[in-house]
């Protein structure tokens, strides 16, 4: 039975944020997921390293030359299977309890095309 979210991670050369990325979707208090994570050509020593040893529960690892974050994310779209597509760059965070309110407003009304979110970044930059 397909999943009802499929999370879609494109990486270049973010080998130092992806664990976390990962991270946040595996502990969604809504499990009914799968990732999907396209190397897109990396070329980082650190991030390569990081991306072959990747086991990826309930998961996907894909690799492609370097065509840019949109080629990269509709790669993952062509092998995804869920209901619903989550787009998430290597770089970000989901809170626990992202899947869970998403698919409950997506559920709740269908003419509710999509979800968004706040944001909040961290690292070098807050706000």
């Amino acid at each position: 039975m397909a999943p009802r979210v499929s999370v879609l991670m494109p990486c270049f050369n973010h080998g130092d944020y992806i664990g976390e990325a990962i991270g946040s979707v595996q502990e969604q208090t809504f499990q009914d997921f799968e990732l999907i994570v396209v190397d897109d050509g990396s070329t980082d020593a650190a991030t390569i390293q990081k991306l072959q040893g990747l086991s990826v529960a309930q998961g996907t690892v894909l690799r492609t030359h370097n065509r840019g974050l949109p080629a990269a994310r509709n790669l993952a779209a062509s092998h995804a299977t869920g209901e619903f597509f989550c787009a998430l760059d290597a770089d970000d965070r989901l809170a626990p309890t992202w899947f869970r309110k998403a698919v409950a407003a997506l559920d709740a009304d269908p003419a509710i095309a999509f979800v968004s979110h706040s944001l909040e970044t961290f690292g070098h930059e807050r706000w």
